[in-house]
């Protein structure tokens, strides 16, 4: 059956199977892994005072952690949103809630030039959620709730994704939800035939030297009996004229493993990581080093992510937060510098 193509599907494979958390997860903490803030001419004025200063944003944002954040929910759910507030002077950061139902964004644009205009939310919220410090812990989530909406301008929304097709975020894992549940449902029986191979055992009545109608329903009865639990049990008595064997390999069996690894190869090839990175039986080196290649391979990928962060931060925090400081000389000269993936390798 067709999985639901819903960001909640894909947050529950995201969090349910450990292949496709970790393949994400993966690609996540090697493109986010090594950086550091630089500039590109010395002879600017006080730039090496906007460095500093967008030093210390960076640890007031936390700006490695939120990095990290981003990646996963623009690989997972295929988009996020970031509230930026003008407090004091300067920029605030507040991650605003998407799942694409309850909590949910409409990108309003010029259909003339397909200039983005602004951004409508809807969320869920508790009625009377202003008054929570009077209320019981147990009755907070039993409040009555109801929509409400906000508008937001351009400049006030951090609009992230790694892939648009019309203008909407393409999450990775929305194309391959059936594969998931299929590989689920695959080592779900698998696990089930396994178990009856071992388990199941075949009885038969009757033998060369004794007749089927000469074996009582009472023996029949005592041999079903001592089979019953058999695994707890070191040995089992039977009637004479009947014999046991376990169903084992004597039977034919569908071979899973065909269907499991087609599931596998599907997400290997839309997470954008080689299977050779991590299935044990991957090719050789060789092949390995082809597929994670900085400029042929994985490492494309990584870099295209790293790219994708670095010019978000750079032209929607770094420059507006010099800008409101005063470092108008340094826009456009402070930058966000990841080590090379071959750096990062050797070290």
């Amino acid at each position: 059956h067709k999985i639901k193509k819903t960001i909640r599907n894909c947050r529950y494979a995201y969090n349910n199977d450990g292949l496709v958390q970790g393949l994400i997860l993966n690609n996540t903490f090697k493109a986010n892994n090594k950086w550091f803030i630089t500039f590109d001419d010395p002879d600017i004025e006080g730039i090496m005072e906007a460095k500093e200063h967008i030093e210390d944003k960076c640890k007031e944002w936390d700006l490695d952690k939120r990095m990290s954040e981003w990646l996963i929910k623009e690989q997972r759910d295929g988009k996020h949103f970031t509230q930026k507030v003008i407090k004091d002077g300067t920029i605030q950061l507040n991650e605003l809630a998407y799942d694409g139902e309850n909590y949910d964004f409409e990108i309003i644009h010029d259909p003339r030039t397909g200039e983005t205009l602004g951004y409508k939310q809807k969320y869920y919220v508790d009625k009377d959620y202003k008054s929570w410090k009077n209320k019981d812990f147990d009755t907070l989530n039993s409040q009555t709730k109801e929509y409400e909406e906000a508008n937001y301008l351009p400049d006030e929304i951090i609009y992230g994704t790694l892939f648009e097709e019309d203008g909407k975020g393409m999450s990775l894992i929305m194309p391959i939800l059936d594969d998931i549940y299929d590989k689920w449902s695959y080592e779900k029986y698998k696990l089930s035939v396994a178990h009856k191979t071992g388990n199941l055992a075949v009885m038969t009545v009757g033998s060369k030297e004794v007749y089927t109608e000469n074996v009582p329903e009472t023996f029949v009865d005592k041999a079903l009996l001592q089979l019953k639990d058999r695994d707890k049990k070191d040995a089992v008595i039977i009637p004479y004229g009947t014999s046991i064997e376990t169903l084992g390999g004597n039977y034919n069996l569908p071979d899973l493993n065909t269907y499991i690894n087609k599931t596998l190869s599907n997400i290997y090839i839309q997470l954008q990581t080689p299977q050779t990175l991590f299935a044990s039986d991957s090719s050789n080196r060789s092949t390995i080093q082809v597929q994670t290649d900085e400029e042929t391979g994985f490492g494309v990928y990584l870099e295209y992510m790293r790219d994708t962060l670095k010019n978000t931060i750079e032209n929607e925090l770094f420059d507006v937060e010099l800008e409101l400081n005063g470092f108008e000389e340094a826009m456009g000269h402070i930058h966000l510098t990841f080590v090379s993936i071959k750096q990062n390798r050797e070290v």
